[in-house]
């Protein structure tokens, strides 16, 4: 017997119908993952409007280090002004748009556009600007700026002129972040993962462990936690593991703030996650693989997770993982992934690359995968929307929250913006 398939490629596909058309608690019609319309709309409505993490402090220590952050065509120069505060200024010259920094990274005393010289100090300001007129004006073409913030040494931009209250977001971080002291870190490895799917796929993935036991059998064998969300498993194993988190908790200088959860209103979230007994660090074997950081004087077992829209810190004691998602097209996101160690940590000596960043590539390397195949079933004549599993209600959050914002900004006629 066949069946015939409603498949969403037959249906009109406009923004508006596409959301009200959204069934409670199922995956996405398969236009927003596929369609470059679509995904103009994500760009304004979520990466045009909120905050977005650039990058750490330590990848601009002196006055005039900048690095580039490349989001979906344009381009963000984040760069150390000569008081020490972070400037995020727009890349392209006020005379007629040419690109001024074309290195990834780099040092400058000036910002100096290759096509004509237009000359702009670190902040922004036009600092020259030969051959105009006598009664021209340098102070009204400075640099187009973005607001900025710095928070344990994660640097977050806005592209909006009118930028969401950010203090909600720092206070709720910051009692998580401070005892690993990030801000005293470094780059010790860094990977780019360039995924073959909508950004939405990539976040979705991470907001579940459904796959967990399937797909990341390392994690599993690292992260004990995983093991209770296994149905069949469940009584005993979640009972085992809930009792040692409870005997954790009671051993003195025990970490564990009150957990910041996602909304249907916020995009932050923030936890404290038990690895598991005989573990004490995110590695093969749960050993330590480098220098404690910040305030611990102990490996306590036990890591912190922040996400702030797409980005996530994720810390043991021992080092940290600061990982940013950025679409780039409908069908192409971006993965910058840095493994973060104590500013004075020694490679061969305090860590060694290759046991610091096992789990996490072995991990992503799977994601990637998924992701992809993901995206290539999505684009298929038969598509259709699923249901949800109970233990994706993270990704089941991130798509209502997601929807809201698109249903907010077709209702704004006018977003200002940068």
């Amino acid at each position: 017997m066949t069946v015939a398939i409603s498949t969403s490629v037959h249906q009109p596909n406009t923004l508006a119908e596409a959301i009200a058309r959204r069934r409670q608690g199922f995956s996405l019609e398969q236009a927003f993952y596929t369609s470059p319309n679509f995904f103009q709309h994500d760009m304004e409505a979520i990466y045009r409007k909120h905050w977005l993490f650039a990058g750490h402090v330590s990848r601009i220590p002196n006055a005039g280090d900048y690095f580039l952050y490349e989001v979906a065509g344009d381009s963000v120069v984040v760069i150390r002004d000569d008081d020490g505060s972070v400037k995020a200024l727009l890349n392209i010259c006020r005379h007629r748009g040419a690109r001024i920094c074309q290195t990834e990274h780099g040092h400058c005393t000036k910002l100096v556009c290759p096509y004509h010289s237009w000359t702009f100090n670190k902040d922004g300001e036009l600092f020259s600007c030969r051959d105009m007129a006598a009664d021209f004006n340098k102070s009204q073409f400075p640099l187009h700026r973005l607001h900025s913030r710095v928070v344990e040494g994660l640097i977050y931009v806005c592209f909006a002129k009118e930028p969401l209250d950010f203090e909600p977001i720092g206070r709720d971080i910051v009692p998580f972040l401070k005892p690993h002291q990030i801000a005293n870190t470094k780059i010790a490895h860094r990977h780019r993962y360039l995924v073959n799917a909508n950004w939405k796929l990539v976040i979705e993935n991470f907001q579940e462990c459904y796959h967990c036991a399937a797909a990341h059998p390392e994690y599993c064998r690292v992260m004990s936690w995983v093991t209770t969300l296994s149905s069949g498993a469940k009584s005993q194993t979640a009972e085992t593991f809930r009792a040692y988190v409870e005997e954790w908790k009671a051993k003195p200088n025990r970490h564990f703030p009150k957990f910041v959860d996602a909304t249907i209103d916020t995009i932050h979230e923030c936890s404290r996650t038990i690895i598991g007994p005989g573990k004490v660090s995110q590695s093969m074997g749960g050993k330590p693989v480098s220098r404690l950081l910040g305030e611990y004087t102990e490996y306590d077992g036990a890591t912190t997770t922040v996400r702030v829209l797409t980005s996530w810190v994720a810390s043991a004691n021992d080092y940290a993982m600061v990982i940013r998602c950025t679409p780039l097209e409908a069908q192409l996101t971006e993965m910058d992934c840095n493994w973060m160690v104590h500013a004075e940590a020694r490679e061969g000596i305090d860590y060694n690359t290759d046991e610091l960043t096992w789990l996490w590539k072995t991990t992503y390397g799977q994601d990637v995968m998924l992701a992809e195949n993901n995206q290539r079933g999505v684009n298929t004549h038969s598509y259709v929307p699923g249901p949800y599993a109970q233990t994706e209600s993270g990704t089941s959050l991130f798509v209502d929250w997601y929807l809201k914002q698109l249903r907010t900004h077709l209702d704004d006629e006018s977003i200002d913006q940068v």
